[in-house]
C-alpha cells in the first residue's frame, strides 16, 4: 500500500538533531519516522507505508552511512520548500542529502538511495568548485588582458571547464574524471598566476 500521507523518513542523525527535526515537523503538521540501521535493506516504499515494520533480525551488514538523510514522501512543493527552508534556519541542523520518493526510487533499497544521494552531492560539491574557480579565471583574463603568455593556458583550462559546466546543464555527456581534471587544470593555472 502506497503512502498518501506527508512523511519524511531520516537516518544518521544525532538525538539533538532528531529533536530539532521533529520539532519543524510538528510545526509543520507533518510526520517523521526514524530509519533504523536494520531497516537499511528496506525498500523505500515499504519505509513509507502507514503500516508499522519490524527490523528482521540478522539482516545482514551494510556499509554504515556517515551522511544525515532526508527522504520526503507525499509533500507538496509548497511542503519540500517550507521545511528544506526551516531545516536551513534551524542551528544545529545540519541534513547533508535529501531525497523525494518518486516511482523511480520507490522500489531501492534505502542503502542504493543513500548511495545514489552520496554521489549526486560529490559531484555537485565539485561542480561548485568549478564554477567558482571558473570566475576567478574569467575575473583574471579581465583584469590582465595584455598578459598573452599566461593567458593562452589559462584560457585553454577555462575553455575546458565551461565545456564541464554545460554538460552539467544538459549540453553533453558529464564525466567525472573530466570534471576533476577540469578542477585541477584551474587550479594549477591560477596558482601560477598568482
Amino acid at each position: 500500500m502506497q503512502n498518501t500521507k506527508p512523511l519524511v523518513l531520516y537516518f544518521g542523525l544525532d538525538k539533538p538533531q532528531e529533536s530539532l527535526l521533529l520539532q519543524i515537523l510538528a510545526g509543520q503538521q507533518l510526520t517523521g519516522r526514524r530509519i533504523k540501521p536494520g531497516d537499511r535493506l528496506r525498500p523505500i516504499g515499504e519505509l513509507t507505508e502507514s503500516v508499522p515494520f519490524a527490523s528482521e533480525p540478522g539482516t545482514p551488514e551494510t556499509p554504515e552511512s556517515t551522511e544525515s538523510i532526508i527522504i520526503m514522501d507525499s509533500l507538496s512543493d509548497g511542503q519540500i520548500n517550507s521545511l528544506l527552508a526551516s531545516i536551513r534556519q534551524t542551528d544545529g541542523l545540519t541534513i547533508t542529502l535529501k531525497a523525494v520518493v518518486t516511482a523511480n526510487n520507490r522500489s531501492w533499497p534505502f542503502v542504493k538511495l543513500a548511495e545514489e544521494l552520496r554521489q549526486e552531492h560529490a559531484v555537485m560539491q565539485a561542480y561548485t568548485a568549478l564554477t567558482q574557480l571558473s570566475r576567478r579565471a574569467q575575473a583574471w583574463l579581465d583584469d590582465h588582458p595584455d598578459e598573452i603568455n599566461a593567458t593562452a593556458a589559462l584560457t585553454s583550462a577555462l575553455q575546458q571547464a565551461r565545456i564541464i559546466e554545460r554538460a552539467f546543464h544538459g549540453e553533453g555527456e558529464l564525466d567525472g574524471r573530466a570534471l576533476k581534471a577540469a578542477i585541477r587544470e584551474l587550479a594549477t593555472q591560477l596558482e601560477t598566476l598568482a
